[in-house]
């Protein structure tokens, strides 16, 4: 993959399934790109929910050039209340080959 990459032709695609106790807590996704040495390349934005029955998201972008890994993050945010009742289920992620811009 490192010369597509490097190339500009590979895109990811990922995403998850939230849900909320009671729509109060944050579930969320985000997604880094690594260079060779862990240095941050780039970033997915955030996906997050605050919705009470399970909802699926999918976000979708080019892999920056000279990326060389990729760090998936989960993430509960407790808004309210004494516990965090944030569900993250059904975490994907692809890569594609693509035509250069």
């Amino acid at each position: 993959w490192w010369s597509e990459i490097d190339a500009s032709q590979v895109a990811v695609t990922f995403g998850a399934t939230f849900s909320t106790w009671e729509g109060d807590d944050e579930p969320g996704v985000s997604l880094q790109f690594l260079g060779v040495e862990g240095e941050v390349l780039g970033e997915s934005l955030a996906m997050t929910s605050h919705v009470t029955s399970w909802t699926p998201q999918t976000l979708s972008g080019p892999v920056p050039p000279q990326a060389r890994m990729m760090r998936l993050a989960m993430s509960g945010t407790r808004m309210s209340g004494t516990d965090n009742d944030s569900y993250v289920d059904d975490v994907h992620l692809t890569l594609m080959t693509c035509t250069a811009p």
